[in-house]
């Protein structure tokens, strides 16, 4: 017989022998309490007969209760891991926390302001793929690539080119910003040459990503002057019209961003078309979140119990 084997025999016998010494002990102590009728004696016991073990035994238990400890470890470790997994799908959804939109709002602000949050954070999940905003989100590095995907230029070519990468990200809510640059003075092609085929490009990413809630930003506003400077942004609100018809249409959520960009309109930069980098690190990234999550806006009103009301 190999040292090994006579080596884990030994153990297996000092296992059992022990075990049956601490079974022993276990029914001892559970058995019912009875006053002692003599005076107890202050001499501790001897050890059991038989608890003595070999050097070989000894070496054994040291085996196994060395295996033991590897295997509490592991599974600590484990519990650890599964703990901090739990923890960070937790924060993945902070919307969950919340029962409006206003109470959220008021969350991120906070949190955004006193560093407790980060956008990065913010947005795990979320990706936004548009235009100028996009761009500049990412050239003033509020998100990452793999949260932001944008250029300054950028129309419905750039958004089909970016379907592979779209569909790889895997996005639980997607929100696209595009329109800006497909804008014209004569809106008679409009629904051809811009609505239909943004309508396709996203049945295309719906059809791939079936779990992914779709979002459609509106064009931004711009300044009286660069209006007046260039007719056609004057049809931006028949292009936003004709967004938010072709998102009831398809399930889509539409953004309406006229309010927030018209109260932060002294931001806008020379020529009034493009908003600087602090409306974005201050108010839109914050609003996108907001309110591209499905929340109620404003807390239910309770109704006031009454006699009538319960009858």
């Amino acid at each position: 017989m190999s040292r090994k084997n006579l080596l884990v025999m030994v153990a297996l016998m000092a296992v059992a022998l022990l075990t049956a010494i601490l079974s022993t002990r276990v029914f001892v102590t559970l058995a019912p309490y009875e006053a002692p009728t003599e005076e107890v004696s202050t001499v501790r016991p001897t050890a059991a007969i038989g608890t003595t073990l070999t050097p070989e035994a000894q070496e054994a238990s040291k085996l196994i209760q060395q295996m033991q400890y590897e295997q509490a470890s592991m599974a600590a470790e484990a519990e650890k891991a599964k703990h901090e997994l739990n923890m960070h799908q937790a924060q993945d959804k902070i919307a969950d926390r919340f029962q409006d939109k206003k109470s959220l709002a008021e969350y991120v602000e906070k949190s955004i302001k006193d560093g407790t949050l980060t956008y990065e954070k913010l947005f795990d999940g979320t990706l936004l793929v548009g235009d100028y905003t996009a761009a500049t989100i990412r050239m003033y590095d509020l998100l990452p690539e793999r949260q932001c995907i944008g250029r300054t230029d950028a129309d419905l070519d750039f958004l089909s080119d970016q379907l592979v990468s779209i569909v790889a990200n895997k996005p639980q809510t997607l929100i696209l910003h595009f329109g800006m640059y497909e804008l014209q003075a004569d809106t008679a092609q409009m629904q051809t040459a811009f609505i239909d085929r943004y309508k396709s490009i996203i049945q295309q990413i719906q059809y791939l990503l079936p779990g992914t809630r779709i979002v459609v930003s509106s064009v931004f506003p711009v300044t009286n002057e660069a209006q007046n400077a260039d007719p056609k942004y004057a049809n931006r609100a028949v292009y936003n019209a004709a967004l938010q018809a072709m998102c009831a249409d398809n399930g889509w959520q539409y953004l309406y961003n006229e309010s927030i960009v018209t109260q932060h309109a002294d931001l806008f930069g020379t020529g009034g078309v493009f908003l600087s980098g602090g409306f974005y690190e201050n108010y839109w990234l914050q609003f996108i979140y907001v309110q591209s999550r499905d929340l109620p806006a404003e807390p239910p009103t309770e109704e006031p119990t009454t006699a009538e009301s319960i009858g």
